[in-house]
This record gives C-alpha cells, sequence and structure tokens, in this order.
C-alpha cells in the first residue's frame, strides 16, 4: 500500500501534522502519518528528527495540495507568521 502514498505536506512536529491531518480527513481524504519516532519521544524538532510527513493515495494527492493551499490563504495564523518573518528578516538586514 505504500508504493501508491504520495507525500503531500511535511511539517515540523507530531501536533501540526495531526492538524493537518483533521483537516485533510474532514474533506474526505484519507492520510498516513510517517515520522521517526525518536523526534517525538524525545522532544526533539531539528535535523528532521520532528518531520512528519503526511502520505495520500496519489490519485488524491492534487486534490489534497488543493485543499492545503485554498486553506493557507485562508489562515490567519499562516499570513501572520509570513509578516513576522519579513519584520524579522528587516531587522537582520
Amino acid at each position: 500500500m505504500r508504493d501508491d502514498l504520495t507525500v503531500i505536506y511535511v511539517a515540523q512536529g507530531l501536533t501540526r501534522a495531526h492538524v493537518v491531518k483533521g483537516y485533510l480527513e474532514e474533506h474526505g481524504l484519507p492520510v498516513v502519518l510517517q515520522y521517526e519516532s525518536a523526534g517525538p519521544a524525545i522532544g526533539i524538532t531539528l535535523d528532521g528528527l520532528g518531520e512528519v510527513r503526511l502520505l495520500v493515495p496519489t490519485r488524491l494527492a492534487r486534490w489534497a495540495r488543493r485543499l492545503l493551499l485554498r486553506q493557507r490563504r485562508r489562515l490567519p495564523y499562516w499570513r501572520h507568521r509570513r509578516t513576522v518573518r519579513k519584520r524579522w528578516m528587516r531587522r537582520l538586514s
């Protein structure tokens, strides 16, 4: 079954991955989380240890990406994060 799955999103941390997974499952998409067990067990989220991959069936990958893009445009948190990053970059330069 893993052969017909496609990675559509990579989250930093299990909590964020579960939020995105819930959103996709709410729209009827089956989602599988793939991560190394050391990251969540130790609580480290650097160098790929806290990286969580969300996989969906390949035939539904395009739909899943569209849903995520649509939601990303509507979420004020993501816009806010982008704005905060721009402010920090201005301060550093």
